[in-house]
């Protein structure tokens, strides 16, 4: 009897254990019912597409046998409708059971999309604790109807719809969605607030230097359940307590709230993921990113907002390629968002006579590209960042970290640039262009020209503007032009003119203007009298074949109406060049354009042996 008792407490007790056991890993490993239910969700969606490349491959069997020709797009949508589905072949798009699949012309199948309620919310407008939001319902079965608290909208299929709302701060307004064809109603529920907030700890928990500590600030509400990703959102955990991130594991951090129940409505604001690596170069090549997406890089003690564009396969520049868009560049009253960061999974081939370059406006680019090739690069046209300085201020850019440190523990991008030219003071009649600003030395950029100067009153003296310093995403800003001359004023006689130009401003943004607004020459700048400083370019390639050319220049200075130019070729300069780590070459061009045409300056300055 005692026996018996004995193995049943046993069984008892493994019981126990096994139950805590799988608590344990159901609260440590919860992410691993995520991974499942995905890779169930890309067994169905691969399924989908062998069915559909099936009626594709059937249809072209068929043309082809009858009449002796290639099947189209028409063909194809000829066999979809006997089978009971419809293909709109202005957008490529059947709907097939609950899923989208898109057709190309070409009749490859480009995506397959499983049909779901996309419901968002952007904040546009925020005063004292109230929000004014835009919410979006989508879902191409068409939407029925939508009820709330405040709303009763017979939707009759639309399947777009859109609410105005005012909300106060932490308030949760919840709407139930019918979509046409469904029983069940769905709910989902906005809680007015911004985005969680990554804050970055240089705290070293390990003592080695390796890792980075990582809080994230959530909502404050009760109802909110709140999570982390360390794969950039493909599985999820609840968020407990601080994180501790090695920067060598290159973790992308995601960060979410949502609500207690039904679908949470998701806030449309910029969505910034956060990854913790311990350079650019390890960033590029390791960390999951997805295009045309902004993360923040996280890397020693500075961060890096970054606009990402993914291209997989390889990839072929016939004309011009431009990266980026006005959301990367800066604007009258504000300095430059984002670096592009461009990822080519695969070979990238530019052709003669076309360009690869960066979005830029009136106000420079973007804070640097950055151009990163797994396999080979073939340059026979053109890379260039040239007029695509970005108006930012500069920070250090960490490109890669040495293994052997008697070189120094990072190879960077320097925060500042060389200094621009100096203002300097004529005595005299004269007339002469603008100076040469200095040369950048171990990558830093190169300063802006002086202003050229027109005195034409012998007994005075005239002062050339000053050029900016460089920085870390552009060339020093150029000085505008000065100038003093006699003019007749009739019965009154003779008089002076005084024009002093302004020196080009700091940070990559606007040329120096003449202060008199007469018809001097303004400097290169961002704006300028001609738009644009050189810009930061960085190629990161496996291989690398360069028969083109790789430039960054800034502009020449605008004219005036003595054909003096502000910074005559004296543009605000690049940086100076580097090469080479290990396979991956990062190169930085130094032209300068000054009187002695010295031409491109490539430098390599020492080995890196990683």
């Amino acid at each position: 009897m005692d026996k018996k008792k004995t193995i049943s407490n046993s069984i008892i007790f493994i019981i126990i254990v096994l139950i805590i056991i799988i608590g344990v890993i159901t609260i440590q490993k919860i992410g691993i019912i995520e991974i499942a239910k995905n890779r169930i969700e890309e067994l169905k969606q691969t399924q989908i597409e062998t069915q559909i490349q099936g009626i594709i491959d059937e249809t072209k069997t068929q043309v082809m046998e009858a009449e002796q020709r290639e099947a189209t797009i028409l063909d194809v949508k000829e066999k979809l409708k006997e089978k009971g589905y419809d293909l709109n072949e202005t957008t490529g798009e059947v709907k097939y059971n609950e899923y989208y699949v898109t057709i190309n012309n070409d009749l490859t199948i480009a995506s397959v999309e499983k049909i779901v309620t996309k419901a968002k919310y952007e904040i546009m407008s925020q005063n004292e604790g109230k929000y004014g939001v835009l919410i979006t319902i989508e879902n191409k079965h068409g939407i029925e109807k939508i009820t709330g608290s405040d709303i009763k909208l017979e939707c009759k299929g639309r399947e777009k719809v859109a609410l105005d709302r005012t909300l106060s701060e932490g308030e949760a307004y919840q709407i139930r969605v019918k979509l046409v064809g469904k029983e069940k109603e769905e709910l989902h529920t906005l809680v007015a607030s911004k985005k969680p907030n990554i804050i970055v700890s240089n705290i070293d928990t390990l003592g080695d230097g390796t890792t980075k500590t990582i809080n994230i600030e959530y909502p404050n509400n009760e109802n909110l359940i709140n999570y982390y990703s360390l794969d950039d959102g493909e599985t999820w955990q609840k968020y407990t307590q601080e994180l501790n991130i090695l920067e060598t594991d290159n973790k992308t951090i995601t960060a979410k709230s949502e609500w207690k129940e039904g679908k949470t409505i998701e806030n449309t604001e910029e969505k910034v993921s956060l990854i913790v690596s311990d350079s650019l170069l390890s960033a590029s090549k390791n960390a999951i990113m997805k295009n045309d997406t902004h993360y923040r890089i996280a890397v020693k003690d500075e961060e890096y907002n970054v606009h990402t564009y993914i291209e997989e396969g390889d990839i072929t520049v016939d004309n011009t390629k431009v990266y980026g868009n006005a959301n990367d560049v800066g604007t009258a009253n504000e300095y430059a968002k984002y670096t592009v960061l461009v990822k080519i999974n695969g070979n990238l081939t530019i052709k003669n006579n076309a360009t690869l370059t960066a979005y830029g406006t009136q106000y420079g680019g973007p804070k640097g590209m950055l151009l990163y090739v797994t396999g080979n690069l073939e340059n026979n046209g053109t890379i260039t960042m040239t007029a695509r300085g970005a108006k930012a201020e500069g920070q250090n850019i960490y490109l890669w970290k040495n293994q052997n440190k008697e070189n120094g523990e990072y190879e960077f991008v320097p925060k500042e640039g060389a200094n621009g030219a100096k203002k300097v003071e004529y005595t005299g009649t004269i007339q002469k262009e603008g100076l040469a600003g200095e040369h950048g030395e171990e990558r830093a950029t190169g300063g802006g020209g002086s202003g050229g100067v027109y005195n034409g009153v012998s007994e005075s003296n005239i002062v050339a503007a000053s050029g900016g310093k460089g920085t870390s995403y552009s060339g020093g800003a150029a000085g505008g032009a000065s100038s003093r001359y006699r003019y007749y004023t009739g019965m009154w006689g003779w008089s002076v003119s005084q024009d002093i130009g302004k020196a080009g401003e700091e940070n990559g943004g606007a040329g120096g203007e003449h202060i008199n607004n007469r018809t001097l020459g303004a400097g290169a700048g961002n704006p300028g009298g001609n738009n644009g400083t050189g810009g930061t370019l960085i190629i990161f390639a496996s291989t690398f074949n360069n028969v083109g050319e790789v430039t960054s220049n800034g502009s020449q200075g605008g004219q005036g109406a003595w054909d003096i130019r502000s910074s005559s070729y004296t543009p605000s300069g690049g940086g100076s060049g580097r090469r080479k780590h290990k396979c991956f070459l990062q190169y930085y061009n130094s032209k300068r354009n000054d009187k002695c045409n010295r031409g491109n300056r490539w430098r390599q300055l020492l080995r890196c042996r990683i």
